[in-house]
């Protein structure tokens, strides 16, 4: 399983990462407290509650992020990574 170090608003500590095809399998990743991860041909997502149970969001393009967003529900970020999965390929 894919680890990912130092993410923002986290301890520092490596978190476990799972990778996610379609946006509803975000809710099971986040529910067992890992990382959901995915990547297409244009982009990469990242999606993480952080230390204070906030759902941080991230999309990378080159290993640069382009957008970054923060929800307090999952609802909200897996309608977030529904619109981005198009656009970096993914689906």
């Amino acid at each position: 399983m894919p680890t990912l170090t130092g993410l923002p608003g986290t301890n520092g500590k490596d978190r476990e990462a799972v990778y996610f095809h379609k946006g509803h399998e975000i809710r099971k990743i986040l529910k067992d407290n890992k990382a959901a991860i995915t990547a297409g041909d244009n982009g990469a997502i990242n999606i993480w509650r952080d230390d204070t149970y906030t759902i941080r969001c991230e999309v990378q393009r080159y290993c640069v992020r382009i957008e970054e967003q923060k929800f307090t529900l999952v609802n909200a970020a897996i309608e977030w990574a529904n619109k981005w999965l198009p656009q970096i390929g993914e689906i």
